[in-house]
This record gives C-alpha cells, sequence and structure tokens, in this order.
C-alpha cells in the first residue's frame, strides 16, 4: 500500500483570543525586542505530522480530513491546514 507523508496545521481561528500569542507578545516587549522588528497578532497553533498507509492520494487526504475535524482540531475555534505528499 502506498505511503505518504501529512501533515496538519491547527490554527486559532482569527477572531477568537489567543492567549499564548498575547504572551509572546509581552515577553517580547519585556526583553526588549520591540526596536526595528515589530511582531504583532502573534498566533500559537499546533504542527502534527503523520506517516499514513492508504490506497491512494484521496484516501489518504479523505483520511487526514477528517481526523484532523474530528479530533485534532476544535472546528468552534480553530482552523486547519492539510499537507499530504507521497513518501
Amino acid at each position: 500500500m502506498p505511503r505518504f507523508d501529512a501533515e496538519v496545521v491547527v490554527m486559532p481561528k482569527p477572531e477568537v483570543a489567543d492567549p499564548q500569542g498575547q504572551a509572546i507578545e509581552g515577553a517580547l516587549a519585556r526583553l526588549g525586542l520591540t526596536g526595528e522588528v515589530q511582531a504583532r497578532h502573534i498566533h500559537v497553533g499546533k504542527v502534527f505530522r503523520l506517516d499514513l498507509e492508504a490506497s491512494d492520494r484521496a484516501a489518504a487526504e479523505q483520511a487526514l480530513h477528517t481526523l484532523a475535524d474530528r479530533v485534532l482540531a476544535n472546528p468552534n475555534i480553530e482552523t486547519f491546514q492539510l499537507k499530504v505528499s507521497s513518501h
């Protein structure tokens, strides 16, 4: 059966408060790292990497979408992006 490298990137929706991102913004200011470079609207997410075996790429993508939608991300407050490539 073909193998695929898969990746799911889960991020908070833009309208959802991200306390971790806000904490990082505050830490940058406290460390004095706000001179010439400004980092704003920081969002902290999660990356999941998987090695999938599936009959074909379409089956791998469908299974990954189902996994991301039902297990890896909370669709009420998070979005996700999928990437599937041949192994």
